[in-house]
């Protein structure tokens, strides 16, 4: 029988050290853990009553008497917020003092082990009970606070969020603006104007506090329209600053070719040239170069990257661009210049003017290496004059030829074609309201965080 309780005495050891290590907020499984302890000393108990006790039963009822200390210790030390080790510590102070007092001052009573360890248990079993009182008393107020203070918030932040509310108009933000239609010079200009003022309006999100002050359940906007006027500015910044990026790069691959070709005063040069023929077939082309050679249109790409990588054409034409070891296939705008070159070739020869006419793909940035198979002419914007020079051919026409040529297709110039961009008059009509609500949502933000360190100043 004493064996058996003994390893009853152990088995609640191993739950009481399992407790100890558990955090305070595990009610149900302490409950639980103090009815297994309470039915397993209660049981081991009634074992060893028959029990006569010699000097090798005193031995193993003190050995028992020193499990079920710490167990009733172990489970005690629970309501402690201490970390395992302090309430080891604590455990055993306290574990030392009760023992001593049994084994040193009961004996004097009653020399009978057996009442050492009767007497020692419901000690055990009424510290037990006192702990349990205070640890649920104590846990019931912190709960009451707790609530408390979540009502007090939830009261005070409704204020400030009405008070912040009655400030705001967000009607401009949910207008619809359709595109606009620019021509690329003028949609420079545009978006170099919106571009500035995102630049201002996000500099002022920026100085917002950061989120991680904010907290569970916290809005981090005053209401859903300021919620959406956020989204929509960082959407907006990403695609203005790339339809900006995309634009800048064409006209400056563009500007780059028309200055290398400007110093050159023998050609005759026609850039940005939009045209018709008589079959109403419009032509927008980069450039058209008259030379004593031939024309030569021009399809001027500047294929942006983060780095240097390769443009790659093979014999079919088909176009990569070959980066860090991968291949992406590319439009290829060999197809786009040969209509170019076909609706040229209609208008000469409808003004009896016969001239051979060439087509160059001009690679205007210089991080690009060209692999090209095929018999398109590609070349980088410094080749571009040495590949015309280089040509093989007589010279077909004098300087009057050319300039006759260049006056035709500059007579029939064209308006500059408009092309559609994102209407982006929000944040040039409406700046400083804009700039308004973010403040005032800035403000709001604060005011939370200083609310909730008021209300709970122990969770800063």
């Amino acid at each position: 029988m004493l064996i058996i309780c003994l390893i009853l005495s152990y088995v609640c050891l191993i739950v009481a050290f399992i407790a100890a290590s558990c955090k305070d907020e595990l009610y149900e499984a302490t409950i639980k853990l103090d009815i297994i302890i309470f039915s397993l000393q209660i049981l081991s108990a009634l074992f060893c009553l028959p029990v006569t006790f010699g000097s090798t039963s005193e031995m193993f009822c003190l050995i028992i008497l020193i499990c079920y200390t710490l167990c009733g210790i172990y489970s005690i030390a629970i309501i402690f917020d201490s970390e395992g080790a302090l309430r080891f510590i604590i455990a055993i102070v306290i574990y030392v003092g009760v023992y001593n007092f049994v084994v040193y001052i009961i004996p004097n009573i009653n020399s009978n082990g057996y009442y050492v360890f009767i007497f020692t248990y419901l000690i055990i079993i009424g510290i037990k009970l006192i702990f349990s009182i205070i640890k649920y008393s104590i846990q019931n107020k912190k709960y009451k606070d707790k609530e408390n203070k979540k009502y007090e918030f939830k009261e005070k932040y409704n204020e400030l969020v009405t008070e912040a509310n009655n400030k705001i108009n967000t009607s401009f933000i949910n207008q619809n603006y359709e595109d606009l239609w620019l021509t690329n010079d003028n949609a420079i200009k545009y978006l170099d104007k919106v571009h500035s003022n995102l630049v201002i309006v996000n500099e002022a999100i920026n100085k917002s506090i950061e989120d991680k002050v904010f907290y569970k359940g916290v809005p981090q906007y005053i209401n859903s329209s300021i919620e959406t006027l956020f989204n929509k500015i960082e959407e907006d910044t990403k695609s203005a600053n790339n339809e900006l990026k995309i634009l800048s790069l064409g006209m400056n691959g563009e500007e780059l070719v028309n200055k290398i070709i400007n110093t050159h005063k023998y050609i005759e040069n026609l850039p940005n040239l939009i045209i018709k023929d008589n079959d109403g077939q419009r032509v927008e082309c980069d450039n058209i170069l008259i030379t004593d050679k031939g024309i030569f249109i021009l399809e001027v790409k500047n294929y942006e990257s983060s780095g240097n990588f390769t443009l790659k054409i093979d014999t079919s034409g088909k176009w990569e661009r070959i980066y860090k070891s991968k291949a992406y296939v590319m439009d290829s705008p060999v197809a786009q210049n040969s209509r170019h070159i076909g609706i040229i070739k209609n208008i000469l020869f409808d003004n009896n003017i016969s001239v051979p006419v060439y087509g160059i793909i001009v690679i205007s940035n210089d991080t690009v290496d060209i692999i090209n198979n095929s018999n398109s002419i590609v070349v980088r914007a410094g080749s571009l004059m040495d590949t015309i020079n280089n040509l093989k051919g007589e010279v077909l026409l004098n300087i009057d030829e050319r300039k006759n040529i260049y006056n035709l297709f500059n007579g029939m110039r064209k308006e500059e074609v408009k092309h559609p961009f994102k209407n982006y008059t929000l944040y040039n009509d409406y700046l400083n309201d804009i700039l308004s609500l973010i403040n005032l949502n800035n403000e709001y933000r604060e005011n939370v965080v200083k609310l909730y360190n008021e209300v709970f100043p122990d969770n800063k």
